[in-house]
């Protein structure tokens, strides 16, 4: 029974886990995945658990994009399209009823060689790693 007990507890301490800020191993998978789309055009995303909340998704993604255009040479973007790709279930257990929300952010974002576009890359980079202390 304590083997069962240890079994279920460690089950949700890893459930109860948001999604780290790291790259995804493949496009589908939780994390930050980005492919540029032509010269300075970029398709950034960030997908999270259950336990990531949207906020948090789009804090990644823009984070995601500020690296982007930082590791390309640019200095600022905008963002071109945006989409809100999440997926909320609902649930019913023994007559009671919630849901859960799996978000995923999905961004066309304009790079440029100036500082000329809305968002400043070193800025957004710096702000978005202090708020979550995200370490490089």
């Amino acid at each position: 029974m304590k083997k069962i007990l240890c079994i279920v507890f460690s089950l949700f301490l890893v459930a109860g886990c948001a999604t780290a800020y790291k790259a995804a191993k493949k496009p589908t998978a939780n994390g930050y995945f980005s492919v540029q789309l032509q010269e300075g055009l970029f398709n950034v995303s960030f997908k999270g658990n259950e336990e990531t909340s949207v906020k948090v998704a789009k804090d990644y993604a823009l984070l995601r994009s500020a690296e982007v255009c930082l590791e390309n040479g640019y200095q600022s973007f905008s963002i071109a399209e945006s989409r809100d790709m999440s997926i909320t279930e609902e649930f019913f257990v023994n007559g009671y009823g919630g849901s859960s929300t799996q978000p995923h952010i999905d961004l066309t974002i304009q790079c440029s060689l100036d500082t000329d576009l809305l968002y400043q890359a070193v800025q957004i980079q710096q702000n978005i790693r202090e708020i979550y202390d995200i370490k490089e």
